[in-house]
């Protein structure tokens, strides 16, 4: 008996009151937009054979979709024009996933295969790219399975993540006691 199961992320709800989600099933993920005002009906984005992901809207007007694919055969950050989807631009050069967007849409920060967090420079008027490619800032531990591992504030200098425990937490009861020691 073979089953299809079918599921649904939301990603992105952008400033231009688009949402933007994905649905994934056995071996493919797409991703799909609906607006919040209008005719409020779903419109497949991209859908190709590979696994888009993590589609996430720049900043401050909607006008760039940065994602995540597969079609190189590993995970990529890929940029693309919104609501057109062409012509797109690789961003990451070694593999990244979990794309997101400084607040002015100046620059994208994502993770590298090995959990780094990576930023680049972006035009938002232009869609260029900072020539010198993608900088590494500083690794993380976070899972890179987990559908949102990290945020970022607004001026792309703090990273909200969890980060594991190496050791359980302790209670210490009567503590007073240890510092006189």
């Amino acid at each position: 008996m073979f089953h299809l199961f079918v599921t649904q992320h939301t990603r992105d709800w952008s400033p231009g009151n688009v949402i933007v989600y994905q649905t994934e099933n056995n071996s493919t993920a797409d991703l799909w937009m609906i607006a919040t005002s209008g005719d409020r009906k779903p419109r497949m984005f991209l859908d190709t054979k590979y696994r888009e992901r993590n589609g996430t809207l720049s900043p401050p007007d909607s006008r760039w979709l940065a994602h995540q694919s597969n079609a190189s055969g590993q995970d990529e950050v890929i940029v693309r024009p919104f609501p057109a989807r062409e012509p797109s631009q690789r961003i990451s050069r070694d593999g990244g996933m979990h794309p997101a967007w400084r607040r002015d849409g100046k620059e994208l920060f994502f993770l590298a295969p090995d959990g780094t967090m990576m930023a680049i420079g972006f035009d938002p008027l232009t869609g260029r790219q900072d020539a010198t490619g993608p900088q590494k800032l500083f690794a993380t531990q976070v899972a890179l399975n987990n559908n949102h591992p990290y945020a970022v504030t607004a001026d792309g200098q703090r990273f909200l993540m969890p980060v594991p425990l190496h050791d359980p937490p302790r209670l210490v009861l009567d503590w007073r006691t240890l510092v006189s020691q």
